[in-house]
């Protein structure tokens, strides 16, 4: 009998532990909450979509005390729920990434928003610079951007003229950069 009034008495903190508590985001200047599919999301900038909702560019984790980075994520309130966790669509979140292991540098990122494209366009763009195994590294740009409503990817081989451009856009007022933070890869 002891033994079934634990069972009994511990029933709602384990109900309670496995419930996902995703967080919420505040936009169009705090008048607006959207209630994300992911852990510890903070909003980084609004993407204008038309006349509906702004597509929302979150930091955040598609899980709780797991080994996964901060990532991006990109989503319009008008697209209905987010997807939850893991199984969102994510980007890389700006900054020096390492190998979890041996500490040697594997990629470096950068990620600016606002018109930072050549079109003009508001969007996000991300710098990629990724060592080979060569040990050299590739350089590519890496845009998203709004089209009908949907978000429309690209990638861009010209590093360094999109790279110029993109300073003269920040120096512009244009587009801004997000700041970079320091990862381990992902085991």
């Amino acid at each position: 009998m002891g033994a079934l009034l634990v069972c009994i008495a511990t029933a709602p903190v384990l109900a309670q532990a496995v419930e996902q508590q995703y967080g919420k985001v505040r936009y169009a200047a705090g008048r607006k909450v959207f209630q994300t599919g992911v852990f510890e999301p903070r909003l980084l900038a609004e993407i204008p979509n038309g006349a509906t909702a702004p597509f929302l560019v979150m930091s955040g984790m598609g899980c709780d005390e797991c080994d996964i980075n901060v990532s991006i994520y990109i989503h319009s309130p008008a697209q209905g729920p987010m997807a939850e966790g893991e199984r969102a669509e994510r980007y890389a979140y700006p900054g020096q990434y390492r190998h979890y292991m041996t500490d040697e540098l594997l990629e470096l990122v950068r990620m600016f928003t606002g018109q930072c494209t050549e079109e003009g366009k508001p969007g996000v763009l991300w710098m990629h610079r990724i060592k080979l195994d060569s040990g050299g590294w590739r350089s590519v740009a890496f845009a998203v951007q709004i089209a009908d409503g949907k978000l429309v990817e690209r990638i861009d081989p010209a590093y360094e003229a999109v790279l110029r451009a993109t300073r003269q856009r920040v120096a512009g007022g244009l587009c801004r950069e997000i700041r970079g933070r320091q990862f381990k890869t992902e085991p």
